[in-house]
């Protein structure tokens, strides 16, 4: 784990107290295409059944009121669940280059239209390729100009940033220019696990590139040199996914002066002061050009 434990899980309130409220017990916020999803619906106290659209993969089964459905994204990416009185639930899995229109909420929750979402990728990630290390080594890092930044917006504390970014890069339209992405250290508090982590910021890069981005720099999180080391587990799940889909790095790491984290004599911030934030745009700048 990366932290406190990123809580995936979304549950109702007194579960095991029959105070059930309807909603959904579980699901995923990212996913492999071939791996095998699983959402748990619980209906509201006394409704009746609620049934599945069939499908390829769809397997669905009921215990104590709770809808269990598993599917594979590649065969059915979209799962609809009905209810009485014409009520449904849809979850739909999309891959790199098919989110247009998707947001983000504070609550963690990704929805293209009404319909919630979950990120489906390929496994190419896990396939990190130590090749592009070594052209990366041999001098592929020189700053190369972006037509577009994608820094994190704030966010609630404990909430990521970086799912926010998925929807964000909606908004961009790459046109085979490079995109410049900031990995927020507040991704610490998130408390993510390594493997979730690295499949989103790969969804996210996998998007930009399917959607015809030039090429994707991704901005290594830094934080207070007292705390810096906390942030190395991410750090590494960034070169991998840089690695497996041709990212260059750019990694700020005077930022970990705390002379720019201190917001009163003795006290560190867990946000960059202002000198922190003249001296991230300065060493940025050559990625952003004029």
């Amino acid at each position: 784990m990366i932290g406190r434990g990123l809580i995936l899980i979304l549950f109702g309130a007194g579960l095991g107290q029959g105070f059930a409220v309807e909603g959904w017990d579980y699901r995923p916020i990212v996913t492999y295409v071939d791996e095998t999803v699983q959402a748990m619906w619980r209906p509201a106290a006394g409704s009746p059944a609620w049934h599945v659209d069939s499908g390829t993969s769809i397997r669905v089964s009921a215990d104590n009121g709770v809808v269990t459905c598993n599917w594979l994204p590649q065969q059915d990416p979209v799962l609809v669940l009905h209810g009485p009185a014409g009520k449904s639930q849809c979850i739909r899995a999309i891959q790199p280059g098919a989110a247009a229109g998707m947001t983000w909420s504070a609550d963690q929750e990704l929805r293209q239209g009404d319909d919630l979402v979950v990120l489906a990728l390929s496994r190419i990630e896990a396939r990190s390729d130590r090749r592009w290390w070594i052209v990366r080594a041999l001098g592929g890092e020189h700053p190369r100009p972006c037509a577009d930044r994608l820094g994190p917006q704030k966010v609630p504390e404990g909430k990521s940033a970086l799912l926010s970014q998925c929807a964000q890069a909606q908004d961009l339209h790459p046109a085979g220019q490079g995109v410049l992405v900031e990995i927020a250290a507040g991704e610490r508090f998130v408390g993510w696990k390594h493997r979730e982590f690295r499949q989103v910021l790969a969804w996210l890069v996998a998007d930009l590139q399917a959607r015809q981005a030039g090429f994707v720099v991704l901005v290594q999180p830094r934080a207070a040199a007292v705390v810096d080391a906390e942030l190395e587990p991410l750090r590494q799940q960034i070169i991998d996914v840089a690695n497996a889909y041709r990212c260059r790095l750019a990694d700020p790491e005077t930022l970990s002066d705390p002379r720019y984290w201190t917001i009163a004599p003795g006290i560190i911030g867990t946000t960059l002061n202002a000198d922190g934030q003249a001296e991230r745009g300065r060493i940025l700048a050559p990625w952003l050009g004029p």
